[in-house]
Formats: structure tokens, sequence, C-alpha cells
């Protein structure tokens, strides 16, 4: 009876990991500009809550706490995924940001991927990025404050 048990949640969980392979290989070869951070988020959300739903069973299960990490992991750059698809973000900073890590890159190509994004570990920087993000933002709200002056003069 508990070899039955175990072999039914063995299932679920490779069931579980099939479809977040299948989802996040989906996703990490699409254009970056491309990317829903709703619904990725959504589900990371739902993957997550299936992993939960078996974890109170085979929380001692190595690949359970290595796949629960992944999409946790996942979920905690969903604000740097929204951070680098801010509009107000300019060349400037995209370059403080290669600076910052090291790589070149463009940012504008249709190899600027999820993946891409992984591969140069720009989660290693989120808090610059969430920073030049906001920087942007002001600076793209002053140059419109500029320009509107200028306009009226």
């Amino acid at each position: 009876l508990e070899v039955e048990k175990d072999t039914a949640l063995l299932n679920d969980l490779w069931a579980i990991c099939e479809e977040w392979i299948g989802v996040y290989d989906g996703l990490k070869d699409g254009e970056f500009k491309d990317l829903d951070v709703e619904v990725m988020e959504n589900m990371a959300v739902g993957i997550g809550k299936k992993l939960q739903k078996i974890g109170r069973e085979v929380n001692d299960w190595v690949t359970w706490s290595s796949m629960k990490s992944v999409v946790d992991d996942f979920k905690k750059t969903m604000p740097l995924i929204t951070d680098l698809r801010n509009p107000a973000i300019r060349q400037r900073h995209w370059e403080q940001l290669m600076e910052e890590c090291g790589a070149k890159f463009d940012p504008h190509g249709t190899d600027f991927t999820l993946g891409k994004v992984t591969d140069l570990g720009l989660s290693n920087h989120d808090e610059f990025i969430g920073e030049m993000s906001t920087n942007a933002t002001k600076e793209l709200a002053i140059e419109t404050t500029l320009g509107d002056i200028g306009e009226t003069w």
C-alpha cells in the first residue's frame, strides 16, 4: 500500500516536472520583448501550488525540493523581468547594465531571450536593475516635462 502511494506521488511529481520543463522551454527561447509577465507569474504560481500540495508528503525527496527551488527562484525573477522591460530604459541604461554585469548583449536583438537573461546572470544584479529602471522612469518624466516646457515657450 505504501509503495502504491509513493508510486502515485512519484508520478504526480514527474508530471509537474514535465509540465514545468515544457512551459519553461517555450518561454526561455522566445524574444524577451514578447514575454507576458502576468502569464508567466500565473504559470509559476500554479505549478508552485501543485508542488506545495504534494510537498506535504514528499518534502524530503531531493527531486521535489530541487523542483520547488527552481520554481521559487523563477517567481523571484518576475520583478527583474518587469524592470528590464521598462519602456523608459534607454541605450545609456543598457550600457550601464552591461558594464555592471561585465557582458555585452543586444537587448533589442532576437537572441535576447529569457534564457539569455538567465545565462548572463542578470538576477545577480537585481538591485542594480531595479534602481536603473526606477531612475529611467524618473529621467523620462523629466525629459517629457522639459519637452513640454520647450513647446510652451
